[in-house]
């Protein structure tokens, strides 16, 4: 429903085995790029990274289905106060692993 990819480890013996017959009684469909089976873990983690890397998924509810909001000043501004506070972040972070290196 959200549109998100979907890593299900198979093999295990569990119900992630059975969750292909769960999803067609409940009636429900998604494309096979949305949801990846696998019986080896690696693969599974490699493929599902390659996936989102790819696909950017709904950041907003309203994205997942029907009309789309358009979006406001104020999210727009929020949006960009949360990227330059990420980045700052990400920069005293990369700063402090330099000490220990």
């Amino acid at each position: 429903e959200e549109q998100k990819p979907v890593g299900i480890l198979t093999g295990t013996g569990g119900i992630a085995d059975h969750i292909p017959e769960i999803m067609d009684f409940a009636h429900r469909t998604a494309s096979a790029e949305r949801i990846i089976y696998d019986d080896d873990p690696a693969k599974l983690v490699r493929r599902l990274l390659a996936i989102v890397a790819v696909h950017e998924g709904p950041t907003r509810e309203s994205d997942i289905g029907g009309e789309k909001e358009e979006k406001s000043v104020d999210d727009v501004k929020s949006d960009k106060f949360r990227a330059q506070k990420l980045a700052r972040e990400k920069g005293k972070r990369k700063n402090s692993h330099e000490e220990y290196d």
